[in-house]
């Protein structure tokens, strides 16, 4: 078993773990505000013990009156959703069960003065999105996006022998035991106090992935650099998981991590919690896009983190038969004895938004066309698709590739427009355009201009 990759990875959390240990010594003189002391560790370096992160979150006032509003405009977003209907009633084969989304908002809404911190109130909302399953969800308040909490051991799940159910592993200790086979290693028998894959199911549940085994997966490390460590390491947006993370191996062995929270953002005019809101949550910043931009003012020093659009690894991986350009997807032949039969079509990503998106777009299909028949001259007979670090994309890339792989079937993709107050009142203002002759007088006229312009170019 060779574990390719581990060098880079091994070197981000090494100086996570340098950092988090300069933090946890320093002794800032003021120390009475948790954001104050936050302010301070955040000077020296950009990785601080997540329990003083997490004090100062908690310290930041409920903003009553913005979150009323916040909410408000939530609402009228969510109403465009299909899901916002469907997800009140579920079917039981639904495993994430069933939320009323635009109810849940007013419950939190009327309980806004309930809350202790402004934290609380956006994880509240911010949970609700997980429960759809549905990234479209997406909702990234400006609070969740200072600090990113992680813990510094990557783990991931190893069958001793192919047919046995697979274990979980902390990934140094298999990087130990791939360099020296005599070294005797041991899963992990316990997290935090609980039986290792109920821990791991419990914090799998705030994944947004809609099936159940992507959840568990996304929390693994993927074997190598290029590929997210997982989310057991970078811990869900917002999530404290506590100060440390206790492990119990089997061998009753024990190991105490101390968590960290990576500040994305600058802490200098941070005093208190209430300078906090002032300063970090005017929604400047929200959402992902914009979240993008605005950390490209201050250099990042960090490890890579899962929300990145993956490329193609080239560590531990074979050369590609053939690969795009811009990473978005690859073809490979395995090689190693019972697989000579087998290739693999690595899709990393649908989403051309990174590149120009038209050539992007035409050299994807042609790579999955050229690779197809790259396949057939070589006579494989299997094929994996391995769609681990795709996060989405563009659904025609979606349908060609499927129309590439099964050219006698037409995939059925339905597009369903909610039936709700906002796009009744899109369609009565454009009934009333349709209706206004002196509008149409205009519409007529110019289109006419248009053609006669067209045919005097001709």
């Amino acid at each position: 078993m060779r574990l390719f990759g581990i060098t880079l990875v091994s070197a981000a959390l090494a100086a996570a773990q340098s950092s988090t240990s300069t933090s946890s010594s320093a002794s800032p003189s003021n120390t009475s505000e948790p954001c104050a002391l936050a302010s301070q560790l955040a000077d020296e370096n950009q990785f601080i013990p997540a329990q003083t992160a997490y004090e100062c979150l908690k310290s930041v006032p409920v903003a009553v009156e913005q979150d009323k509003t916040l909410i408000d405009q939530l609402k009228v977003l969510w109403e465009w959703h299909s899901e916002t209907g469907y997800l009140k009633n579920t079917p039981e084969s639904w495993e994430l069960g069933s939320v009323d989304l635009l109810g849940e908002l007013d419950k939190i809404k009327e309980n806004l003065s309930s809350y202790d911190s402004e934290y609380d109130v956006q994880l509240a909302i911010n949970k609700l999105t997980l429960k759809t399953g549905n990234f479209h969800f997406n909702y990234v308040p400006d609070i969740l996006q200072v600090f990113f909490f992680g813990r510094l051991i990557p783990v991931t799940t190893v069958s001793e022998d192919g047919t046995s159910v697979p274990e979980t592993y902390a990934v140094a200790d298999l990087v130990q035991k791939d360099s020296d086979d005599s070294i005797e290693i041991s899963p992990i028998a316990k997290i935090n106090g609980e039986d290792t894959q109920t821990y791991l199911n419990k914090i799998a549940a705030q994944e947004q992935y809609i099936d159940p085994d992507a959840r568990y997966n996304s929390l693994m490390w993927r074997g190598n650099a290029a590929a997210s460590v997982g989310s057991f390491v970078n811990i869900g947006l917002g999530i404290y998981e506590g100060a440390t993370t206790n492990i119990t191996f089997k061998n009753e062995t024990t190991r105490v991590i101390k968590n960290y929270a990576e500040v994305r953002q600058n802490l200098t005019a941070v005093t208190s919690g209430k300078s906090f809101f002032e300063e970090l949550c005017t929604g400047s910043f929200a959402g992902i896009e914009a979240m993008t931009t605005s950390m490209k003012k201050t250099p990042y020093k960090g490890a890579p983190h899962h929300w990145k659009r993956q490329s193609i690894p080239s560590d531990g991986y074979p050369k590609p038969v053939v690969e795009h350009s811009g990473g978005m997807v690859a073809g490979y032949f395995m090689n190693g004895s019972d697989f000579e039969d087998v290739a693999v079509l690595k899709i990393v990503t649908f989403d051309t938004s990174s590149d120009e998106r038209g050539d992007a777009a035409v050299e994807f299909q042609d790579v999955v066309k050229q690779f197809l028949g790259n396949c057939t001259d070589a006579g494989k007979k299997k094929l994996v698709i391995d769609l681990r670090e795709n996060g989405g994309g563009d659904t025609d890339l979606l349908l060609d590739t499927f129309m590439q792989l099964f050219p006698g079937e037409v995939p059925f993709s339905a597009q369903r427009y909610r039936a709700q107050e906002q796009y009744k009142l899109i369609g009565e203002a454009i009934n009333s355009v349709y209706e206004d002759q002196s509008v149409q007088s205009l519409i007529k006229k110019a289109t006419g201009e248009s053609k006669q312009n067209a045919s005097a170019v001709n």
